[in-house]
């Protein structure tokens, strides 16, 4: 299989991370500049966006969700890392974190837009107040104190990216216990290495 990614991308970083902690083999990374209209993966994803997979047998599969479920249906000695198909407030944690990605990356955007002299003031505060509002919720669910999950995957991807890119996000004031999650998470070796650089 080969995975194509950008080092920076928390989605990739996600399917990176699980890989390596399904210990899964036979998955060769490979970087590429999804905004370089990169010719390969223009063939496998006709949106140009990343992560995507292409499988032994060819086959395309992009959305970081899409590529997470596969290979986690892989064989595999550890356990499942998605939840029971009707746990109804798993999923729904799980969508968030999905959204609490995608506003950061928005976020990102915006500042990029800014330091361009062309950002939206409303844009960006929408974008900040929609990843606190987000981690301020995973916060008080309890979901940091479950069982290791690839909502943790999601988690710790997002916050990383969040210091990675947006430093002066000051995430942690409203979020401890996310924090202390991170940290434990941070000393697993699909975390070390797997950081956005």
């Amino acid at each position: 299989m080969k995975l194509l990614y950008s080092a920076a991308s928390p989605y990739a970083r996600a399917v990176r991370v699980a890989w390596r902690y399904l210990n899964l083999a036979g998955v060769n990374e490979q970087l590429c500049d999804p905004f370089a209209d990169d010719a390969e993966l223009l063939e496998a994803n006709p949106l140009g966006k990343i992560p995507c997979l292409i499988t032994d047998d060819g086959a395309a599969l992009y959305d970081s969700e899409v590529i997470l479920r596969y290979l986690d249906a892989q064989p595999h000695q550890n356990g499942s890392l998605f939840f029971k198909a009707n746990d109804w407030e798993a999923a729904t944690q799980f969508s968030l974190l999905k959204g609490i990605m995608d506003a950061a990356f928005g976020l990102r955007m915006e500042v990029q837009r800014f330091e361009q002299h062309c950002g939206s003031s409303k844009w960006l505060m929408r974008h900040e107040q929609a990843v606190l509002r987000s981690l301020m919720e995973v916060e008080r669910s309890g979901m940091t104190a479950t069982s290791f999950d690839v909502r943790h995957i999601m988690l710790k991807c997002v916050v990383d990216y969040l210091d990675f890119r947006c430093p002066e996000l000051n995430w942690r004031k409203v979020a401890p216990s996310i924090d202390l999650c991170q940290k434990a998470l941070s000393q697993q070796p699909c975390f070390e290495q797997t950081a956005p650089v």
